[in-house]
């Protein structure tokens, strides 16, 4: 994984930006494929959508993901707008990008912008919704899983958005079934005009090194969400291999109120980095 590779969905900052290496595309456009061409997983052979003709689909499991250009987010052209496209179907379902650049990463910092206004009325504690995922190649742990780290989006009924951030782990904070996950639920807020920032931090290792810290408006000073773990059985030789952006695992509830393009999260701006922060 280049230390400084962007996977920016923004019209202005496409493609990889890091050993001299630069992708840029003219501001006026939003079409396929060139938002998504920073993406492991753009499939531009795709020729429907949700059964209608492709305007914009990105790879996943299910064609439930679009470019945007009405709702561009930190003041970009061009943003990815992620649904399901079927009602109550199984947590499997997923309308998500894929970065495959990461190679075993023991280290991983990740940013994205997200405007959850369209889904905000639908969830609460139990309406769920996963937003990323960093996935190592293997499954690992007591009880296999390869999700090293999974964010989640809650609610309280009434607007207010919640991230809830859960990390592989052989023992940690609130550690259940090999996860472990912050003592908090981060507040996103109920307006999210230009979107929110939000920013993570993965450490792979044993107890005391192993750590997940998130970081939500902001990357300076104390982290809004703290994990401290041990993860090293999913380091080793293994480590951050894939990310995912976009809806995913949402629960069937969710996915019943939300399941048309009429109603969708909007997500932007997404770099990584293995260790230097990243902010704005």
């Amino acid at each position: 994984m280049k230390s400084n590779q962007m996977k920016a969905l923004a019209l202005a900052v496409l493609g990889l930006a890091g050993f001299g290496v630069t992708g840029s595309a003219m501001a006026a456009a939003c079409a396929n494929p060139t938002p998504f061409a920073a993406w492991s997983s753009w499939n531009a052979a795709a020729t429907t959508c949700n059964g209608s003709p492709s305007t914009g689909c990105n790879a996943g499991q299910s064609f439930g993901g679009r470019t945007d250009a009405a709702n561009g987010l930190h003041t970009t052209s061009c943003a990815m707008s992620s649904y399901f496209t079927l009602a109550a179907q199984s947590l499997g379902e997923q309308a998500v990008v894929f970065d495959q650049s990461p190679t075993k990463e023991h280290t991983y910092r990740f940013r994205f912008y997200i405007d959850p206004t369209n889904v905000k009325s639908s969830l609460t504690s139990l309406n769920v919704t996963g937003i990323f995922t960093a996935k190592t190649g293997l499954n690992h742990g007591t009880s296999p899983h390869n999700q090293l780290v999974f964010m989640s989006l809650n609610g309280d009924g009434a607007g207010n958005v919640f991230l809830r951030t859960a990390v592989a782990c052989t023992t940690g904070d609130n550690f259940q079934a090999n996860r472990c996950k912050a003592n908090n639920d981060v507040a996103l807020g109920n307006t999210f005009t230009g979107g929110v920032r939000v920013e993570g931090q993965a450490i792979v290792g044993a107890a005391g090194t192993g750590i997940v810290n998130v970081w939500v408006g902001s990357n300076v000073g104390t982290p809004d969400a703290v994990i401290n773990v041990d993860n090293a059985a999913w380091g080793g030789t293994d480590g951050v291999e894939t990310a995912a952006m976009g809806l995913q695992h949402g629960t069937a509830t969710f996915q019943t109120a939300n399941h048309t393009s009429a109603t969708n999260v909007v997500f932007d701006e997404f770099d990584s980095r293995r260790q230097t922060p990243i902010g704005p």
